[in-house]
């Protein structure tokens, strides 16, 4: 089957093709409508309406230890106290939005494709390779 100029193989098929076919291409990863822009859509979506809800306790714990940053400032090693302190608070402030970021984005593509595990599309084929 020969394509004309403009047109593509699949566009000059006349037939469906057979539901073995199709079990066959989703078995093999292939076959599957799926927006990845869905998927960052609603990350970003739930991540800015996470800020109504997570923010204040975020905010709160960001202020509890700057007072304690400050506090530390007279102690014997307040560079040690801050570098103990910065990773669980930087930590803290971003776990849950990037969270429930991520738990849209898994839904997201659920919604689209259903709970699919293809290890045929993850394995490495050569044909890939320049």
């Amino acid at each position: 089957m020969h394509a004309t100029a403009g047109t593509t193989v699949s566009d000059t098929r006349t037939e469906k093709p057979t539901p073995r076919r199709l079990r066959e291409a989703r078995r093999k990863g292939q076959g599957f409508t799926r927006s990845p822009e869905v998927a960052v859509a609603f990350s970003l979506l739930a991540a800015v309406l996470s800020l109504r809800f997570v923010a204040p306790q975020v905010a709160r714990g960001l202020m509890t230890e700057t007072k304690r940053f400050f506090a530390a400032a007279t102690s014997s090693d307040p560079l040690g106290f801050a570098a103990d302190r910065a990773l669980p608070m930087v930590a803290g402030a971003l776990v849950p939005f990037l969270a429930i970021a991520l738990v849209a984005g898994v839904v997201s593509g659920v919604a689209q494709t259903g709970i699919v595990f293809t290890p045929a599309a993850a394995k490495p084929r050569l044909d890939n390779l320049p």
